[in-house]
């Protein structure tokens, strides 16, 4: 029988940065699945409700917004970024989703 050596710090610091990222990964598929399918369910309902008004056509038609509204996300410090992710922050794991999937 092969007795195996204590954990060393190496081993611990990759198992609390891989597992944190992997199941934020994991959650922020599962709730991009359930966004797209509840749009998907939705859409040709509204479609028919719907009307688009004269002042979207034209913001439409302008290039859209002059400044978006994730912009104001993306200057956010370290800090509250890092809070976000530990509190696993659905709107904040749907932006990052990509990021997540790469690391």
């Amino acid at each position: 029988m092969e007795v195996f050596g204590p954990v060393t710090p190496g081993q611990v610091s990759f198992l609390l940065g891989v597992f944190p990222v992997l199941i934020a990964w994991i959650y922020s598929e599962i709730l991009e699945y359930r966004k797209s399918s509840s749009i998907k369910a939705h859409s040709d309902s509204n479609l028919e409700k719907e009307t688009v008004g004269e002042d979207d056509k034209a913001v439409l038609l302008e290039g859209g917004m002059s400044k978006s509204p994730s912009t104001k996300l993306r200057n956010m410090s370290t800090k509250t970024n890092l809070i976000r992710f530990i509190t696993m922050d659905e709107s904040f794991l749907l932006e990052n989703r990509a990021v997540l999937r790469a690391m």
